[in-house]
Formats: structure tokens, C-alpha cells, sequence
């Protein structure tokens, strides 16, 4: 290979071809990955589900980290493209800044157009535990329909039918009372549980029910290069 009419040694080429898969990386990783909206549709089956909740729409959203790297306009974009497909519930499972006091105005233009038949919950998570975790629950209560559950459920009740929803602060930094909210709950009742952390899913005693967990925090694998397998999986579990 020539180069303004003079030859190219093969170490300037390896080093140019590694320089140019860096910047993609680069490119693909910080810019073009983290800005990229998309919308994943999944049906759960649940034993013995009511028939007043059959194809109950929930729309999860997860791990906002408002900060440096995302603003308020692209995550109210992402909160109105779950608003468009109309969901009976909307759940947010945690991450809501990225340890840093962002001003807290800026969370009316971000979150304060989530919607839902059924109403909008959402769990606190690691970053918010950092930050301020009492702004922030305040910060979205003033500013949206939010309500943060802290190791309580709520009934959501549909035609003489109803499903619980619980909700826990993220799971190493309170202490948790898991009878206080996952016992007493009728066999027919459905049991849906928010965690930050999905890692709960096996570590919860059995003698509790749960028939579906949201969680977020493993950000995909959390950080990924790509073709290379998972860099840093934030679970004892793995991927």
C-alpha cells in the first residue's frame, strides 16, 4: 500500500487500523449506542392470571443516569415513546440521576409526561441511593404522577380483579422487611415486584411469591465493546 506516492510499513497500518477501530468503538460506545431508542415487546405468561388482565400492557423504563451523558429532552423522548403505545401501567426501575445534584427542575421536562391507565410507579436505585435519594423522590413527586415505592405494595384492582405490585429501594442500601409487603397477599392475586436490582430474583427467600420482577441496572451487560464478550457485569450472577 502507497501513501502520497511512498510506501506504508505494516506496523503504520496495524497502528492506523487500531486508531480507526478505537474511534469507532469510541463512537458506537459514548455516542451512538446510549442515544439509540428502541422499543422491546415481550409476553409473559402467568399462571392462573386473571382474565380481566389478560394482555395487560406495562411499559418499564430503566437507569435514566440524568446527567452528563443524557439530558432531559432524550429521556422525555424515551418517556413518549412509551406513552405512545398506550400502557396500563408504567413502571421506572431506578437510576433516575448519575451521582451528581443536577438541578432538579430539570426533572418536570423530563419525567413529567409519563402516563398510564393504571398509574406510574417506580423504585429508587444504586446512583440515586448516592446522590440524594429524598430530592430526587421529591423532585419527581412534584414534577410527574410518580409514586416511589419503598418496601410497600399497592392493589391494582380491575373489574372484581386485582394484581399486587411491590416495590423495594434498592437492594444494598436499606434494610428490607419483605414481610411487611410480600405475605397476606391472596393465591389468586398476581404478584408483580420492582427491583433495582435483578439479583433479587435468586436471592429471595421462596416462601415469597413473586409471578413477575422488573429490574434494570445490568445496563445490557453494563459495558460492552463491540465483538468482545461482557467487560464488567454488574451481578454475581453473570449475564
Amino acid at each position: 500500500m502507497v501513501e502520497d506516492g511512498k510506501k506504508i510499513s505494516r506496523r503504520k497500518l496495524l497502528k492506523n487500523g487500531a486508531i480507526a477501530a478505537a474511534a469507532f468503538g469510541f463512537g458506537d460506545i459514548f455516542v451512538y449506542e446510549p442515544r439509540m431508542i428502541t422499543v422491546e415487546e415481550t409476553t409473559i405468561p402467568i399462571a392462573n392470571l386473571p382474565a380481566q388482565f389478560e394482555g395487560y400492557k406495562i411499559a418499564q423504563l430503566s437507569d435514566f443516569h440524568l446527567g452528563n451523558w443524557m439530558n432531559p429532552t432524550f429521556i422525555q423522548t424515551a418517556v413518549e415513546f412509551a406513552n405512545r403505545h398506550d400502557p396500563d401501567l408504567m413502571v421506572m426501575t431506578g437510576d433516575f440521576v448519575h451521582n451528581e445534584s443536577r438541578p432538579f427542575d430539570e426533572f418536570e421536562e423530563a419525567f413529567g409526561k409519563c402516563e398510564a391507565k393504571d398509574g406510574v410507579y417506580a423504585v429508587l436505585g444504586n446512583h440515586d441511593h448516592w446522590d440524594d435519594p429524598k430530592r430526587i423522590e421529591k423532585a419527581l413527586m412534584d414534577n410527574s404522577a410518580t409514586r416511589i415505592l419503598h418496601g410497600e405494595r399497592v392493589m391494582i384492582e380491575r373489574s372484581g380483579a386485582a394484581l399486587a405490585l411491590a416495590g423495594s429501594d434498592d437492594l444494598h442500601h436499606v434494610k428490607h422487611h419483605f414481610d411487611d409487603y410480600l405475605t397476606g397477599i391472596p393465591p389468586e392475586v398476581p404478584v408483580l415486584m420492582l427491583q433495582h436490582q435483578p439479583d433479587l430474583a435468586e436471592d429471595l427467600d421462596t416462601k415469597y411469591r413473586v409471578d413477575l420482577m422488573l429490574s434494570g441496572h445490568m445496563h445490557g451487560g453494563q459495558v460492552r465493546i463491540p465483538f468482545m464478550d461482557e467487560w464488567f457485569v454488574p451481578s454475581k450472577y453473570g449475564v
